[in-house]
């Protein structure tokens, strides 16, 4: 009997073996990743065979922030348990990506991938500089209008040209106009798609929430309780507004599967509610009544959909106005969330951002902070938990803030938008999340700094800044360039310049005794110049590269 029982006993352990429950065990690109090419196939690793059929576009998605649905192909390999998406069309260079997949997906025998699994990474961009050029100036008014006031702007390719459009929201007028790019980075004139239903609309997120394959528009009212939903044509226009109601002033708006079902929900941060707002999306983009979030701050006012702690299941973070925290809060892949971590920044949180700025693979937060006239950088330790917070000095009241790589040398760069200082604060972050070198772009019209993002608007792999004057109503282009086959940053008077009719590094003003090697981007060693001022570099490949004296100094190196 006893050897009976032990037999029943073993196959009972082999039966609840098999039947685990599939899990992802990695991910490529890897999440929070900036050096992904923007053709770059998607690779899930899973820990046993999966079922292919359960693969379909429903259940396995791809979301580009400014290209929006990504279409593809998904292969199998190594007895099923790798799954490759090969994306039918390129992404924008330095965009987030969204990869979802849901809980409906099954492995060989049945077994659902509990929660599903979401993830984010960033396309690469092409070395740029950090000084951008004011290119345009665009009176967002229609004749005879006195003020609309402009605050938010998204940057989506609404008409499947492969370019990014924009859509200005104004609060005043409550409507959105709608430009589209000629293919130079330029906008033609504007087309008005009315809000008759929202109370001074600004926060917005695009999204694909009835899964026909086309940018949606999801947008916060900050003088009400409304959410209102335009749903895209894919020709560049959208079907007439419809509303739902959070809770008054929805200053904040997310967008997250937080019931992992495939379908695009909302997250709300409702400044005078003092609350957080969830609803749900019921598999035809119409959205169910809202379930209320007490979080123990006060005026919660920004938030923003990222994985904190690494289990790919999307969680929030939160910026809380009154309260001057800002917080992260885990989500259960069921659609409930816990506060994990509230760190006070001892201001007015009014924009946050998230990504990762030191490289270590976690998700990290910034907010821009009206009242003390900076920004906050919060490095996530990947468990859910932040850090305190390292402040950087911005113009007087920032209001928005947009993170991006913006010279092309694979880390985050940061932007905020200064209302009272009239003006946009760049920080360019040196690879460890420390932010350096700030750049005061001066608003030309001196009126207000309300918003500034980064995105590649001539499609040269290169990211430029789109910003907005919400007193003056104007939206300003700013151009970035890229960097030449050789180039560098200039330091104590060393400089290296291309020789015009070859790749040679020149090195004025070494030392006798000087020793300087160049290192590749993972910090190997590929050559020491010692007794010579002029190297040939024609065999290295394009990637950034570091100089590094014996005396102290370093210098990055681009090489096209």
């Amino acid at each position: 009997m006893k050897n009976f029982t032990l037999l029943l006993l073993t196959l009972s352990a082999a039966c609840t073996v098999t039947a685990q429950n599939p899990q992802v065990i990695e991910v490529s690109p890897a999440r929070q990743s900036l050096s992904t090419d923007p053709d770059h196939e998607i690779v899930i690793t899973f820990d046993q065979a999966m079922d292919p059929a359960t693969f379909t576009s429903e259940n396995f998605m791809v979301f580009g922030r400014w290209s929006g649905p990504m279409i593809g192909t998904i292969a199998f390999s190594n007895g099923d348990m790798v799954a490759t998406f090969t994306p039918g069309g390129e992404f924008f260079y330095g965009e987030w990506i969204a990869v979802m997949l849901t809980k409906f997906i099954t492995d060989a025998d049945g077994e659902a991938l509990n929660h599903g699994h979401q993830f984010n990474y960033w396309t690469k961009t092409l070395p740029g500089y950090l000084e951008l050029t004011e290119v345009e100036v665009i009176d967002m008014k229609l004749p005879g209008e006195v003020w609309i006031q402009c605050y938010g702007a998204y940057a989506g390719d609404i008409n499947n040209d492969n370019y990014t459009d924009l859509m200005v929201v104004n609060e005043d007028a409550e409507d959105v106009r709608i430009m589209f790019n000629d293919g130079t980075g330029h906008y033609g004139d504007f087309a008005i798609q009315e809000l008759p239903g929202s109370t001074k609309p600004s926060t917005n997120q695009g999204a694909d929430f009835n899964h026909d394959g086309e940018i949606d528009l999801a947008l916060g009212s900050t003088q009400g309780p409304e959410v209102s939903i335009l749903i895209g044509n894919g020709d560049g226009t959208f079907s007439p507004e419809v509303t739902y109601d959070a809770d008054d002033g929805v200053r904040g708006l997310a967008i997250i599967d937080w019931d992992c079902d495939g379908f695009a929900d909302l997250a709300t941060a409702n400044r005078n509610g003092s609350n957080m707002a969830f609803l749900r999306n019921d598999g035809t983009g119409i959205f169910e009544d809202p379930i209320f979030m007490e979080t123990g701050a006060n005026q919660e006012t920004a938030t923003m959909a990222a994985d904190f702690n690494n289990d790919g299941i999307m969680d929030l973070g939160v910026g809380a106005y009154s309260g001057s925290v800002v917080m992260v809060l885990i989500g259960d892949g069921e659609g409930g969330f816990e506060v994990s971590a509230t760190v006070d920044v001892n201001s007015n949180p009014w924009m946050i951002g998230c990504g990762d700025v030191n490289g270590d693979g976690n998700c990290d937060l910034v907010s821009a902070n009206a009242g003390n006239s900076n920004m906050s950088v919060h490095l996530g330790d990947g468990l859910g938990g932040l850090g305190a917070p390292a402040y950087f000095g911005t113009g007087s009241f920032p209001l928005a803030v947009d993170l991006g790589d913006l010279d092309g040398d694979g880390d985050l760069d940061m932007v905020s938008s200064n209302y009272s200082g009239d003006d946009f604060t760049l920080y360019e972050n040196d690879g460890t999340g420390n932010f350096i070198n700030p750049i005061t772009y001066q608003n030309p019209q001196n009126q207000a700094g309300s918003c500034a993002l980064f995105h590649d608007r001539n499609n040269d792999g290169i990211m430029d800044m789109t910003a907005v004057d919400e007193i003056a109503d104007i939206v300003v282009l700013y151009e970035n360039s890229p960097l030449t086959r050789i180039d560098m940053i200039e330091n104590r008077e060393i400089s290296v310049y291309p020789n015009p009719t070859s790749d040679w590094l020149n090195l004025i003003g070494l030392q006798s005794a000087e020793v300087v090697t160049l290192h590749d981007s993972s910090g190997k060693q590929i050559l020491e110049i010692q007794g010579k001022s002029t190297v040939d570099v024609s065999v290295l490949a394009s990637g950034i590269y570091t100089l590094q004296s014996n005396l102290g100094w370093t210098e990055k190196v681009v090489i096209r």
